[in-house]
Formats: C-alpha cells, sequence, structure tokens
C-alpha cells in the first residue's frame, strides 16, 4: 500500500470514530431527555421512533437520498458502475423492497 492510501484510510477511520462519537452523544442527550418509564421497552422506543420520523419527514427523506448517493458512490468504486445508473436503482429498488415487508407487518399486528 503507498502512503496516501494509508493516509486516506486513517482520515476515513478518523472521520468515522468522530461521527460515530458525536452520533453517541446526541443519542445520549436523547435518551437523557425521556422521563417515562414505558419508553423502556422496545415497543416504546420503536414508536418513539417513528414518532421523530413522523415529525421530521423532511430529515428522513434528505437522509435516505444521502445514504442511497453513498451506497451509489461504493457500487460504482466496488462494481465500475456508472454513478447515475447505480443511483436511480438504489433509490428507487429501496421502497419496493421495504413496502411489501411493511404491509406483512402491519397486516400481522392487525390479526
Amino acid at each position: 500500500m503507498t502512503d496516501s492510501v494509508k493516509r486516506d484510510r486513517r482520515l476515513a477511520g478518523g472521520i468515522l470514530v468522530l461521527s460515530a462519537v458525536l452520533l453517541a452523544v446526541e443519542i445520549s442527550r436523547w435518551v437523557g431527555g425521556l422521563d417515562t418509564p414505558a419508553i423502556w421497552s422496545l415497543a416504546g422506543i420503536i414508536r418513539q421512533g417513528l414518532e421523530i420520523c413522523r415529525n421530521n419527514v423532511s430529515i428522513v427523506l434528505a437522509v435516505y437520498v444521502f445514504l442511497c448517493m453513498q451506497v451509489a458512490g461504493w457500487i460504482e468504486l466496488r462494481y465500475e458502475t456508472g454513478y447515475l445508473s447505480a443511483f436511480f436503482i438504489t433509490f428507487l429498488i429501496t421502497p419496493v423492497l421495504y413496502v411489501p415487508l411493511f404491509l406483512i407487518l402491519r397486516r400481522r399486528r392487525s390479526a
């Protein structure tokens, strides 16, 4: 490995660690603000997460597009395909995979 590759990997690792630390701090602040003991069940955590997503739809969509762009970049580098085609495939196929799963889980819940 060349020196630039090693330096890039160290830099990427540092950014990843910094992002993980910032995420952990924000999660601890969020958990610290929850006073009700009912939230500590798995269903309570999922319910609270869905409520946050429902209240912040624009942020959720921005994160979704960002993640699709990241996956498309990884696919482009890994498999040497076109970036735009990989982006549109990830952008369009992901909901197609999750909607049937959501419907199955919803049907089980109502039964």
